[in-house]
């Protein structure tokens, strides 16, 4: 009976030691496992990806700045062209200026044609880098509304007998043609790419 006590004593106090020393481990690394949850890489590892899609959805890709630069030469460059235009005339701006805009005629001024990139810059951009739409059809309304703009002047533009039409007709296939352009790239280059990207 004395034997039998004293193991069951024995007992009693071994499970009493482990359960101390179990106490004494839990509270020394509590601590540092609090620290390592409240650090951004524990708040990162345990983050759901959902939660960076919308900032991924509102950064703009380098494929639309570059379409936008290409919207921005678009208006740039109609700009110098009209300008070069009348130096070939020796007209200088403030008189191209008063005979286009002024005294405007549909038949003899080139002056719409520059007004007609910077609608289609106003418009774009408006869309695509304030509003940072995806979809194609505001870049259709601008080629198809300056195609339609352009043909009707062609067939109502007076040539002018100086230079026989060449600087005349320049102005609207490089109107004509940058519209294009603003179109395909955005459906081919912008479109795809950005899709890709939010898919991946």
């Amino acid at each position: 009976m004395l034997n039998g006590r004293t193991s069951v004593n024995s007992d009693t106090s071994v499970s009493h030691t482990l359960n101390q020393v179990n106490g004494q481990l839990i509270n020394l690394y509590q601590p540092q496992i609090s620290n390592t949850s409240n650090t951004p890489t524990g708040v990162s590892l345990n983050a759901s990806p959902n939660q960076h899609l919308p900032i991924t959805n509102k950064r703009m890709f380098q494929v639309r700045r570059t379409f936008l630069l290409i919207v921005t030469f678009d208006v740039i460059f109609m700009v110098l062209l009209w300008i070069i235009y009348n130096q070939i005339k020796n007209i200088t701006v403030d008189q191209a200026f008063v005979n286009e805009v002024i005294h405007y005629s549909i038949k003899t001024s080139l002056f719409d044609i520059v007004g007609l990139s910077a609608l289609r810059f106003i418009l774009l951009m408006i869309s695509y880098a304030i509003l940072k739409w995806s979809h194609w059809i505001f870049v259709a309304f601008t080629t198809l509304s300056s195609t339609g703009f352009i043909i009707a002047k062609t067939c109502v533009f007076t040539i002018s007998k100086t230079d026989k039409g060449f600087t005349d007709y320049g102005i609207l296939i490089v109107s004509f043609i940058l519209a294009w352009v603003e179109i395909w790239f955005f459906d081919y280059r912008v479109i795809p790419h950005e899709r890709r990207l939010r898919e991946a």
